[in-house]
């Protein structure tokens, strides 16, 4: 395990080396957006799935206005941190994200500088820690929404998920033009060729009824995935999203063996302390 750990580190380390000019192809877009916001024109305005095809909501754009003032060079080092650090959260050790770095479709996404990792460590974030993330995830790709049912199902505060999402919507007090800037691009946007060519109704249905199930049967996993089902465009790289639920589960069938294994024991100890399989010693037949 270690080995293969290793092996994704270098494999990732010698990729950035040796290539680093043509990295951060989706952090280009983001980049790009900031320096739109700055310079009083519309991130929404180019071809999406282009180096300027910017359509995720207009906090994010402003959140990202800082970038317009770092070189290039530097806003990619700053979404290379940022997607180091949310895969390693998502999958839970260094060592297991050096592990999935082997995975090419892995490397890949670390490689364009996208928010899917983020988005990935967001999910699981909002069932084990913190749901403040969830905000940004969602106002990225709108389908992380998805798991607010489930959330409450749980019984997990809402309360840092809704002051982060009226904050960031605060941001948009000074360029409210952007939103109906963004709700054009979504509604007019073609999909871009290099997606994945599953229709987006049919896999908003199936997402609409992972959500219930998972409401049934307490699964916060499959709430998750929903989330990544329903995703507007899937891109290859948007896969890694499945990082978050896959974790999920794993701990989840974990647990529940775990928990079987302690009633076992605690069955076989009761057994021994009466002599028999039940709780309780039974009485002995009269005459």
């Amino acid at each position: 395990m270690i080995a293969f750990a290793l092996v994704g580190w270098a494999l990732s380390l010698w990729t950035f080396v040796m290539f680093w000019p043509g990295a951060g192809y989706d952090a280009h877009t983001y980049w790009q957006a900031a320096r739109d916001v700055v310079a009083g024109s519309s991130p929404y305005s180019g071809t999406y799935g282009g180096l300027q095809g910017f359509r995720y909501a207009p906090p994010l754009a402003a959140l990202l206005a800082p970038g317009a003032f770092v070189s290039f060079d530097a806003f990619k080092l700053v979404m290379l941190a940022l997607n180091v650090g949310a895969l390693r959260y998502a999958v839970g050790s260094w060592r297991w994200a050096g592990i999935m770095l082997v995975n090419p479709l892995v490397l890949h996404e670390l490689y364009l500088g996208n928010v899917n990792f983020p988005i990935a460590a967001a999910l699981y974030a909002a069932f084990r820690s913190s749901t403040s993330p969830l905000a940004f995830a969602g106002l990225a790709k709108l389908s992380p929404f998805f798991v607010l049912p489930q959330l409450l199902r749980s019984g997990r505060r809402l309360k840092p998920f809704l002051v982060t999402l009226g904050a960031a919507i605060a941001l948009t007090l000074p360029v409210l033009s952007l939103w109906p800037a963004w709700a054009s691009a979504l509604l007019t946007s073609p999909t871009p060729p290099g997606t994945l060519l599953f229709d987006p109704g049919p896999r908003l249905l199936l997402a609409v009824c992972l959500v219930a199930v998972a409401w049934y049967r307490r699964a916060d996993w499959m709430a998750a995935l929903a989330a990544t089902i329903a995703v507007p465009i899937l891109w290859p790289s948007t896969l890694v999203i499945l990082l978050a639920p896959a974790r999920m589960l794993v701990e989840e069938v974990v647990a529940s063996r775990a928990l079987g294994r302690r009633v076992n024991v605690e069955r076989a100890q009761e057994t021994g302390r009466t002599g028999s399989a039940w709780p309780w010693r039974p009485r002995p037949r009269a005459g």
